[in-house]
């Protein structure tokens, strides 16, 4: 169709139906879903299509892939390229509390990708980058999008004690995204525990 909000609703929703598979570990649904977003994509652009919605989209698209792959040779360099997307998105004026908060959870991601590898100083840089760019909305948001990726970078930077209030309010308002929870409950083992998802510890209890 050539009604551009229709398409990209279209290429949003195969995104997000490529993470949910993913959760379940179905590669082949998952990589599906993202060539179909991929290929609408292209679409928009070869349409003349420059928008920032567009190129956020892109970004995102981007960063779903890079996410979900293996950890083979040229995969940093595919992590860098993702952010490289999120960060000119951000950097638009119009793009706003929005784009901040996507560059952010790019940030953490690849935080996390860098220390499965071991990549210590560049992980605790990539999160400490994320709190910086959350910092000035953070203390009076209430947007679930805002918050989740202020908590996470505290989390996985070992300073659970600076968020309890913002980890209370996502409690009541029942937020329970699988990945936000297994961090929330790994968030007393060692960095790469937590990245990987590999730590054993218990649930903290919720009040």
């Amino acid at each position: 169709p050539d009604n551009k909000v229709w398409v990209r609703d279209l290429a949003i929703a195969h995104i997000e139906a490529g993470e949910m598979v993913a959760i379940r570990e179905d590669r082949g649904r998952r990589v599906a879903h993202t060539s179909i977003a991929e290929k609408l994509i292209r679409q928009m652009k070869a349409s003349g299509d420059a928008s920032l919605a567009l190129q956020r989209l892109e970004a995102a698209t981007h960063l779903s892939i890079v996410r979900f792959l293996p950890g083979t040779v040229g995969a940093g360099a595919q992590w860098d390229r993702a952010i490289l997307g999120l960060e000119r998105t951000s950097e638009d004026a119009k793009g706003g509390i929005h784009g901040r908060s996507m560059l952010a959870k790019g940030l953490i991601q690849r935080g996390r990708y860098r220390s499965r590898i071991g990549s210590t100083a560049e992980a605790r840089s990539d999160w400490e980058r994320a709190i910086d760019l959350l910092g000035t909305m953070a203390g009076t948001s209430r947007d679930p999008n805002i918050i989740v990726p202020w908590v996470s970078a505290h989390l996985l930077l070992g300073a659970r004690e600076r968020v309890e209030p913002d980890i209370a309010w996502l409690a009541d308002i029942g937020y329970r995204e699988p990945d936000f929870m297994a961090l929330l409950g790994h968030n007393r083992t060692s960095i790469p525990d937590i990245a990987a998802g590999t730590s054993t510890g218990e649930n903290p209890r919720r009040h």
